[in-house]
């Protein structure tokens, strides 16, 4: 994540990079949209430096920070995917150029399966990440499935073709 910094002797602001932690347990019963739920509120504290910086406009309805720490998990989820919904994930997600205002991020699966194998979900060879649907009846294990895996234990594979597949 970056955030912008001010310096104090001039109006020069310096974008700033933040390491954030990217991995995260994610439970395969989980329907897919309790997926995005929950990645939402893995993250969520970091939204709050939004309202740290005069320089940035939240993208969110609570004018403060206060407001928006106050918000339920849910009511901040609203805020922040104010457009997401079952029947127009698709469009809404697949949008290379993501107005953060529709939401605030997509979480994507990216095509591991090798160089020129076709993406198991869309079937191009040249995946760039498909998004993850916002589906209430799929769940995390039933897409792994539909991938062709079962977990990620292909990682640990002896057969260096199949690994990491």
């Amino acid at each position: 994540m970056m955030i912008p910094q001010r310096n104090q002797y001039s109006s020069y602001v310096q974008i700033k990079s933040n390491s954030i932690p990217r991995i995260m347990w994610i439970n395969k019963t989980w329907t897919l949209q309790r997926l995005h739920f929950e990645v939402f509120k893995f993250f969520r504290s970091y939204f709050s430096r939004f309202y740290i910086h005069d320089t940035l406009t939240p993208p969110f309805q609570a004018s403060t920070r206060e407001e928006w720490e106050a918000l339920s998990d849910e009511e901040a989820f609203q805020q922040a995917f104010p457009e997401l919904a079952v029947d127009n994930w698709k469009n809404l997600l697949s949008k290379n150029d993501l107005d953060i205002k529709q939401a605030v991020y997509c979480l994507r699966i990216k095509n591991m399966t090798g160089y020129m194998d076709p993406c198991h979900w869309c079937g191009d060879r040249r995946c760039e990440g498909c998004p993850l649907p916002f589906d209430p009846s799929l769940t995390y294990n039933d897409y792994l499935i539909k991938l062709g895996s079962s977990g990620n234990d292909s990682f640990y594979i002896n057969d260096a073709y199949k690994r990491g597949k």
